[in-house]
């Protein structure tokens, strides 16, 4: 077959396919041994491309859901320690803090509650936690179960949206959205 100029023999193509090993113009399928040679050499070209393009994005993606998982904990923390170096080290310099109740804060605003005391928590915990990971970006969503040093409980669903910059996760967006059965926060003024 002739296109473009360039003659094609799929016939002598086939017979001599490397992937296949065998002789596929005048045999019918094989013999089991070729067919499971055949499902072993697609399976180690899977994963070595599987390999290539983790070594071109820099990490596996479970290395990076890990990863995540990792600066998601250490953001919950931070509020119970009263860490702003922390949080200031995690959040980037655009970073929102979206409330259920339409309060915006910025990352500086969160940080001066922070450093002030004014926002205090002696526990935060979370669960139901599940990470989506969209290239150099990562989407968290989870339940939160907090309570400040006033005793004020709070209980909200959340969403933590992440941007891989300089190959370190960072907090762009917070969202928190208070569940029904609690009642919405103070807001320390």
């Amino acid at each position: 077959m002739t296109q473009g100029g360039v003659t094609h023999d799929y016939k002598s193509m086939a017979q001599v396919s490397p992937l296949v090993g065998y002789n596929s113009a005048t045999k019918q399928g094989g013999t089991a041994m070729e067919k499971t040679k055949l499902l072993a050499k697609v399976g180690l070209l899977g994963v070595m491309l599987f390999a290539a393009v983790a070594l071109a994005v820099g990490q596996a993606p479970g290395d990076d859901s890990e990863a995540v998982r990792q600066v998601e904990s250490r953001f919950h923390q931070a509020f119970v320690a009263g860490d702003a170096k922390t949080l200031d080290a995690l959040l980037t310099p655009d970073f929102v803090w979206m409330h259920g109740d339409g309060a915006v804060w910025p990352k500086q605003q969160l940080l001066d509650l922070i450093r002030s005391g004014k926002l205090n928590y002696k526990r935060d915990e979370i669960d139901s936690v599940k990470i989506a990971l969209y290239g150099s970006a990562a989407v968290v969503v989870g339940h939160d179960a907090r309570e400040r040093d006033t005793g004020e409980k709070l209980d909200y669903n959340y969403t933590t949206t992440y941007v891989k910059q300089s190959g370190e996760w960072h907090i762009a967006l917070y969202h928190s959205s208070h569940c029904p059965c609690a009642k919405p926060p103070s807001i320390p003024k």
